[in-house]
């Protein structure tokens, strides 16, 4: 009779420990199946966005001729300084057609410089469409990334803030944007309103560089890494 129940006791606590083994066993494959698969995928949307892009900065440049964003004959500037070229990028950014362009061409230039930043804004307003489109197709991958805009000077009323768009600014990494960089004292004015609310500030990405010294301010004065989508030389074709 003991050994009996003995053996009976025996074999229900091999079949438990068999089961839960064998459970371990199925499970945890399983679970490194579906980790494997999620890298997969990430690798595979950032392999796919890479080979896009030439294709879409092709059309992207073709937008910005089609819709003279780039403009060639005699022009003063803000400076008061005469020019060869006039660069309204807002007739491009303000575009339906090339905002999906832009955020994706953005989002391919933070990838590549290995930026991860939690929001990108810039000085209001020539920076804000392009933070918009971002926003936007950053929801097609795998982190959303929020947009902001820097104002010129502190808000009189109501919060009082310089940087609509994101609370708390504390701690928060940021890319800046700029539409049409020149000598780049627009950027170097969103960069540091930006750093006044404890923003941490990884680089700073424009459209167009007209190549007049902004990325020598922004990176050699200010040691702010400095990257462009396309330059004014790209149009002298």
């Amino acid at each position: 009779m003991i050994e009996s129940r003995l053996n009976i006791y025996y074999q229900i606590t091999l079949d438990w420990t068999t089961s839960f083994f064998s459970d371990a066993f199925i499970i945890s494959p399983c679970l490194k199946s579906v980790k494997a698969k999620r890298l997969g995928e990430k690798m595979f949307d950032n392999r796919e966005a890479e080979e896009k892009m030439p294709g879409e900065l092709a059309q992207l440049k073709d937008i910005l001729k089609r819709r003279k964003s780039v403009r060639f004959g005699q022009f003063t500037l803000a400076s008061g300084a005469t020019s060869d070229v006039y660069v309204d990028a807002r007739l491009t950014t303000c575009a339906a057609e090339a905002m999906p362009l832009i955020g994706r061409a953005f989002l391919n230039k933070m990838r590549a410089r290995g930026w991860a930043p939690d929001a990108v804004g810039g000085l209001t307003s020539g920076a804000d469409p392009i933070a918009c489109a971002i926003a936007r197709e950053s929801l097609d991958t795998s982190r959303a990334i929020d947009a902001f805009f820097v104002r010129k000077e502190q808000k009189g009323y109501g919060m009082q803030r310089m940087v609509e768009g994101i609370d708390p600014t504390e701690g928060k990494k940021v890319v800046i944007l700029e539409d049409v960089c020149t000598k780049g004292g627009s950027t170097a004015t969103a960069i540091k309103n930006a750093e006044a609310v404890g923003m941490q500030v990884l680089g700073v990405i424009c459209l167009v560089d007209r190549e007049m010294g902004a990325r020598e301010l922004l990176e050699g004065e200010m040691g702010h890494p400095f990257d462009s989508i396309f330059k004014l030389s790209d149009f002298r074709d």
